[in-house]
């Protein structure tokens, strides 16, 4: 099914949507009560940028798809051109789209046997619950795409890293398993009830909780806690 213009999810916007419905709704329909994000958060996203970016030459021979986010059917169009060739090694930002779901994968590794790893870069040291769906709903966009996908990891920095050796710079947790336990049961359900949330007229009812603080960082926070007295319990770990 496809939900038409102005309707798309992306892979942040899917977890955003499993952290808080109320959220993903305002992320769509209300963008200006969203505050700017802070100086940290602003931070943490550059610095999640650079360790991706920082990635890439750990596959060698792999090809960027460059285009942003104003050219997205030219990046879909060359992803699947550089699938279909069959000799790079590996795409940077490969982008697929499937019943309106948009993902752009990290690193698409050729393994030249017709199958694909899929890498998840992120700049923590270990694996976290949020990343699970992470890995969840590009493995099901990408094969409802065509490609064959035999793995799916989540690259995190090394903890026991230690410069000058590089090369250890990254570790890699296999996730392949959870993300296709989390398709057979939960993924297309998901996505269904999150696009039927969307076409609705009222902002979902939501209580204030541990859903509202990190890793999210909700742009909306100040919106939703603005009825809430200075002191409040809600305040309290």
């Amino acid at each position: 099914m496809r939900w038409g213009v102005g309707m798309r999810l992306t892979k942040s916007k899917y977890c955003k949507g499993l952290n808080c419905p109320k959220a993903l709704y305002l992320s769509i329909h209300h963008k200006d009560l969203a505050t700017p994000p802070s100086e940290s958060a602003q931070l943490r996203f550059e610095e999640g940028h650079e360790v991706g970016a920082f990635a890439q030459p750990f596959f060698p021979g792999g090809v960027l798809i460059a285009e942003d986010r104003t050219q997205l059917t030219t990046a879909i169009e060359k992803t699947k051109a550089l699938v279909e060739h069959k000799e790079v090694p590996a795409i940077f930002e490969a982008t697929f789209s499937y019943n309106d779901v948009l993902v752009r994968v990290d690193v698409l590794r050729n393994n030249f046997d017709g199958t694909w790893d899929i890498f998840e870069v992120k700049s923590t040291k270990e694996v976290k619950e949020e990343h699970h769906d992470d890995i969840a709903i590009q493995l099901w966009v990408v094969e409802n795409c065509g490609v064959k996908v035999k793995s799916a990891y989540l690259r995190h920095i090394n903890p026991e890293f230690r410069s000058p050796d590089w090369k250890n710079f990254f570790s890699d947790a296999d996730l392949t398993d959870i993300a296709r336990a989390k398709i057979l049961s939960e993924v297309s359900a998901n996505v269904e009830s999150q696009f039927e949330m969307l076409k609705a007229t009222d902002v979902p009812h939501m209580l204030l909780g541990s859903h509202c603080s990190n890793p999210y960082d909700c742009e909306f926070e100040a919106h939703c806690w603005k009825g809430i007295p200075h002191g409040s319990t809600l305040e309290l770990y």
